[in-house]
């Protein structure tokens, strides 16, 4: 009788032992319970970017020359990325993000990943060289004023406010090229429609072939964005693919897809202004308009009366003018966000530059120091 009872006792046990499945919830997704709350008020709701993807031999075929610049960059697996991204452990990636001695890394449903070599390699498929252009770090003398008017339509014209550079004013192979960079390369939430500084310098390195370390730039980017706690969290594809390449049961995971129709190519230039002719494309012939998102960045002027006619039937209508009233409104609110937004984006950089300024003294002071004899007996 009592051998039944044993042979219970050790499947009991060995029941016991193996720990139990995490699930697509909160309790799989993050080990430590003091952490949930948390989580689930500031980050359960954090934005995701959507994904889109491009193909370059579809730019080569359309006659765009920044296509194989992009190639000899290394980054044609990058923008080409298709599949499933999973939203929730995007999150968690990015909620588990630390940075420590210069290593990024992160823990989803019990994995531990870290940004490494083999990481760059294997999945995102990026090239390691040993002398390449870190940004912004690299740029130390970079104008951006220069580089923008190198960009432009027309170099020669007026820039209309010098802290705001506008993409409309770009010649159609860089205004694509931002575009792809902003989405795909170096990709952020808002102000699509300007022409920040990093833009800038990663547009006039591609186009002069400086090689760039697009994995230190993409590694800044995403601690950029754990950090600032307003942002749209970038490359979803791409950690998700890293989660299944390290081992994260993805099992039951909510996901989303990335369709042909996410691809960016002809309705985004038509979206731009410009139109096919034969297998190119060119700016339609009197379009000065710009792109939706600039457009709502211009001041409109607001009609007022006549001063000797204040009274009389040549007054604007009211509509008219509350309307005007309204759009300038939202355009000063747009800016001032804008404002806010690229002050936090200063300050970030600056902090990272004190803090790896302060790890430089501090491990030099460390080498300073000498035991007393106190110490050495």
């Amino acid at each position: 009788m009592a051998e039944p009872s044993r042979r219970r006792r050790r499947r009991s046990y060995a029941s016991e032992s193996n720990p139990p499945a995490r699930g697509p919830n909160i309790y799989g997704w993050i080990s430590d319970d003091g952490r949930h709350a948390k989580y689930l008020e500031r980050w359960k709701e954090r934005k995701v970017l959507r994904q889109k993807f491009a193909d370059l031999n579809w730019f080569t075929v359309n006659q765009f020359q920044f296509s194989q610049k992009l190639i000899e960059q290394g980054v044609q697996h990058l923008l080409q990325l298709r599949g499933h991204y999973y939203p929730d452990l995007v999150r968690v990636f990015y909620y588990n993000l630390k940075v420590q001695n210069g290593i990024v890394s992160t823990r989803v449903k019990g994995v531990d990943i870290i940004l490494d070599v083999d990481i760059w390699t294997n999945v995102a498929h990026l090239p390691i060289l040993a002398n390449n252009l870190h940004v912004p770090n690299d740029f130390g003398d970079f104008n951006k004023i220069v580089a923008y008017r190198s960009f432009m339509r027309n170099p020669q014209q007026p820039l209309p406010n010098r802290r705001y550079l506008l993409v409309g004013h770009l010649r159609m192979e860089e205004r694509e090229l931002h575009y792809l960079i902003v989405w795909l390369l170096c990709p952020r939430g808002s102000n699509l429609a300007q022409c920040l500084e990093t833009d800038l310098m990663l547009m006039s390195a591609i186009t002069q072939n400086l090689k760039i370390n697009w994995a230190s730039l993409i590694s800044d980017t995403i601690v950029r964005a754990k950090r600032y706690d307003r942002a749209h969290l970038p490359y979803p594809l791409l950690i998700s693919f890293i989660c299944v390449y390290k081992g994260v049961d993805v099992t039951g995971e909510r996901f989303l897809s990335v369709l042909p129709t996410h691809q960016i190519e002809e309705s985004a230039l038509h979206q731009m202004g410009f139109i096919r002719q034969g297998n190119k494309f060119v700016r339609a012939e009197g379009d000065n308009a710009q792109d939706a998102e600039e457009s709502d960045e211009e001041d409109e002027a607001i009609p007022m009366p006549h001063p000797t006619n204040v009274a009389g039937p040549s007054h604007p209508p009211q509509e008219y003018s509350l309307e005007s009233i309204s759009r300038q409104i939202e355009a000063m609110a747009f800016m001032q966000q804008t404002r806010m937004d690229d002050m936090m984006a200063y300050h970030t950089r600056r902090y990272d530059e004190i803090n790896t300024h302060l790890k430089e003294i501090d491990d030099k002071l460390a080498k300073l120091y000498v035991p007393d004899s106190d110490d050495e007996s």
